[in-house]
């Protein structure tokens, strides 16, 4: 993952650009809960600025993930632009707002911040399009329960109770 370091304290010009391709490599490598594999293009551009450095990050591809539906995989488009403050400081901090990178070494690695980045632009429900989920995981949830099946004993001493405690009201 040295490959995603970048070297913020020893930047020789006010404007330094940076471009990774995400692959499944770098997926498989972050081990994040989110997003399976991918392929996609992350460019940086890192400004130095008075207070600190602005980050500027732009990533084009497709990741994939699981269909909430069907827990197949789907494709997710990515077209994203996220900037980034960050400063050198004492010790490494990401509190939300600003990335702060200890300035011995001023190296900060950004593969976790670029995965970050990538699985907010995924919403929390994502599914395939209608008819597009796997059809048998479909039909095995679209299939009602059997409702003339025994209810269990110990449920229905509770309807019972509960039955009592509203005609008492």
């Amino acid at each position: 993952m040295d490959s995603y370091k970048v070297d913020l304290r020893g930047m020789t010009s006010d404007v330094v650009s940076h471009h990774w391709v995400l692959a499944d490599d770098f997926f498989s490598a972050v081990q994040g809960l989110d997003i399976v594999n991918g392929h996609v293009d992350a460019t940086l551009r890192v400004t130095r600025k008075s207070e600190g450095f602005d980050l500027d990050f732009r990533f084009e591809g497709t990741v994939q993930v699981e269909c909430i539906r069907c827990s197949e995989l789907m494709d997710w488009p990515i077209h994203a632009h996220c900037n980034v403050a960050a400063r050198l400081g004492d010790e490494d901090d990401d509190d939300g707002e600003v990335l702060t990178v200890a300035e011995y070494p001023g190296v900060a690695d950004l593969s976790w911040q670029m995965y970050s980045l990538l699985a907010l632009e995924i919403p929390i429900r994502h599914a395939h399009p209608d008819g597009e989920c796997n059809p048998q995981v479909m039909a095995m949830l679209s299939t009602a329960p059997d409702d003339n099946r025994p209810a269990d004993p110990r449920w229905a001493a509770l309807q019972q109770l509960k039955t009592k405690s509203n005609n008492q009201e």
